[in-house]
């Protein structure tokens, strides 16, 4: 049986039901998480992902993302998910699946394929508990090159300490949402402090309308700080709340804290993460999700109660 272009009009229904027999179990995910992550976001083309039908049944599937930013070649290709079903495994479906994303990955000018990177990733990497998948990429030549680990905590009883607001006083500063007046200094910080690590990502966030959970850390009029945070009305379903199927709809999370280099080691940092936990709550939110840090930064997110829930591998393999 020959792997078809996978056509989001015709297929996503048997992608979402080969999702729920492959993975249901252990890592079920919304319809509003997996749309975006298979075919409406902007990096999407079709060829990007494939599928195997059996009648009227997908039994296997894959998609790579590209990212593929306004007025430049693509850069990065990430394969975000391989599926095949129970009845299906053994066959080498799997392998056939891989071979022709990473085909497509050549055809883009793409070297070097990662596992479960992008935007619109499930997961920060190969999780440790799903040992077959960090098996099969193995098999395919894939190498692991990191360990990550991604962190939850409950905000049901979570309030600013103290410390940290009294700390911010006496700073002279203010976390609070940007606003376009405020984005080129964000953006600016992010290119100085970061090497614009997150820069399309802030910019992903205002592109979807989520500029409220931006936030900036102000000194007077200028950003010196920012984080980006995910409250249960975010737009955009990044990977802080992926997992909503298992932690609940109201969940939320953050990610990429940048502080300007002259304020660091003055306990800016916790105070900015105890900002974001306690907007992410405002909004609703009744947990937090912290993905892609390092055992280095546990007790730096223990200060809103996160606690490590996943551990990782990240993987990558030469195709050029």
């Amino acid at each position: 049986m020959a792997l078809l272009t996978f056509d989001p009009y015709q297929h996503h229904r048997q992608v979402a039901e080969l999702w729920e027999r492959a993975l249901g179990d252990c890592y079920p995910v919304t319809d509003r998480v997996l749309r975006p992550r298979l075919f409406t976001n902007d990096h999407f083309e079709l060829g990007d992902a494939v599928v195997q039908l059996d009648g009227d049944n997908a039994i296997g599937f894959g998609n790579l993302e590209i990212n593929r930013r306004a007025g430049r070649p693509p850069d990065s290709g990430s394969i975000q998910a391989v599926l095949v079903d129970p009845t299906a495994q053994r066959r080498g479906l799997g392998n056939s699946v891989l071979a022709e994303l990473e085909q497509r990955a050549r055809d883009c000018g793409i070297d070097t394929v990662t596992v479960s990177r992008g935007f619109y990733r499930f997961w920060t990497g190969v999780p440790d508990d799903l040992p077959g998948a960090q098996a099969f990429f193995a098999a395919n030549g894939y190498e692991r090159i990191a360990d990550v680990i991604d962190m939850y905590g409950s905000l049901a009883d979570f309030e600013m300490s103290r410390e940290s607001t009294a700390r911010l006083a006496d700073m002279g500063m203010a976390v609070v949402p940007l606003t376009d007046t405020d984005l080129s200094g964000a953006c600016l910080l992010l290119e100085r402090e970061a090497h614009g690590k997150w820069l399309d990502s802030l910019l992903l966030a205002m592109v979807h309308g989520d500029a409220e959970n931006m936030l900036a850390v102000k000194h007077g009029a200028d950003v010196v700080g920012c984080i980006q945070t995910f409250t249960p009305g975010s737009r955009f379903r990044g990977p802080n709340v992926v997992w909503e199927r298992i932690y609940g709809t109201d969940m939320g999370g953050f990610g990429a804290v940048s502080i300007a280099e002259q304020f660091r080691g003055r306990g800016l940092g916790t105070a900015m993460c105890e900002s974001a936990a306690a907007h992410i709550r405002r909004q609703g939110g009744s947990g937090c999700f912290i993905d892609w840090t390092g055992p280095a930064l546990v007790p730096f997110y223990g200060a809103v109660g996160a606690t490590v829930c996943s551990n990782s591998g990240m993987y990558e393999k030469p195709v050029g």
